[in-house]
C-alpha cells in the first residue's frame, strides 16, 4: 500500500460533502489535511442526495427579508424530533448552524437561497414557514475544476449542461451542494491532493 510521503494534521476518510467540509475547515484553522478515497472518483454518498441544505436565521433569509426566529426554529426541529432529541445538540445545531454557513461562503463557496421549497411539515408543526430556510451552492463551471472534472461521480442521467459561457459549458451535478464546488475550493487553496485509491500526493501549488 502507498504511504504519504509528508505528515498530516488531519486524515479525513471519504470525498463526500462531510469530508470535503472537514478538509476545507481543517485548511482555513491552518492544520494539513489529507483525504482518502478507496473510490475511482470524488463524491461518496452525497452523490446520491439532493444536494439540498436545512438552516433556520441565517444570513441570506435575512438579505431578503423572510423573518423567522430562534424560538421558530426550535419549536420546528422539537417537532420532527417527536420528543426524542438531545436539546444540547438542538441548542447547537441551531446556533452553529447559521455560521458554518457563512464560514464556507467566506472560503468562497457561493450559496443560493432556494425559492418554492417550503418546510416539510409547512402548515402543520410549530415553527414551520412557508421559504427561506433551504438553500444550495451555486453552478460552477466543470472547467473551474481543471483536470479533477473527470474525477468527480456524476449520477447517469443527472448532468446536464447549462448555456456556454465565454465559450466554456458549465456543468451541473447533485448534489449541488459543493461536491463540486468544495473540492474545486479545496484545490484552489492547495490542499493536499486527494488520489483515487488513498494515495496521497504532495500538495498543489496555488496559481498565482
Amino acid at each position: 500500500m502507498a504511504k504519504p510521503s509528508n505528515p498530516y494534521d488531519v486524515v479525513i476518510l471519504g470525498s463526500g460533502i462531510a469530508g470535503l467540509a472537514c478538509a476545507l475547515a481543517a485548511h482555513e484553522l491552518g492544520l494539513q489535511p489529507v483525504v482518502l478515497e478507496k473510490a475511482a472518483a470524488l463524491g461518496g454518498g452525497t452523490v446520491h442526495s439532493y444536494g439540498l441544505i436545512w438552516v433556520g436565521q441565517y444570513h441570506l433569509a435575512c438579505d431578503a427579508r423572510i423573518a423567522d426566529s430562534r424560538d421558530e426554529v426550535l419549536a420546528y426541529m422539537r417537532f420532527l424530533g417527536g420528543g426524542a432529541v438531545d436539546e444540547a445538540r438542538l441548542a447547537a445545531f441551531i446556533t452553529h448552524s447559521p455560521e458554518v454557513l457563512q464560514f464556507f461562503a467566506a472560503c468562497g463557496i457561493p450559496f443560493r437561497l432556494v425559492q418554492g421549497v417550503t418546510d416539510h411539515y409547512y402548515d402543520k408543526a410549530p415553527g414551520s414557514h412557508a421559504a427561506g430556510r433551504t438553500v444550495e451552492a451555486e453552478l460552477i463551471s466543470g472547467d473551474e475544476l481543471g483536470e479533477w472534472r473527470d474525477h468527480v461521480v456524476a449520477r447517469s442521467g443527472k448532468c446536464r449542461l447549462t448555456e456556454p459561457t465565454k465559450g466554456r459549458s458549465a456543468f451541473f451535478m447533485p448534489p449541488k451542494i459543493t461536491l463540486a464546488c468544495a473540492f474545486e475550493m479545496s484545490w484552489w487553496f492547495g490542499f493536499t491532493r486527494l488520489v483515487p485509491g488513498g494515495r496521497a500526493e504532495k500538495p498543489v501549488e496555488r496559481p498565482k
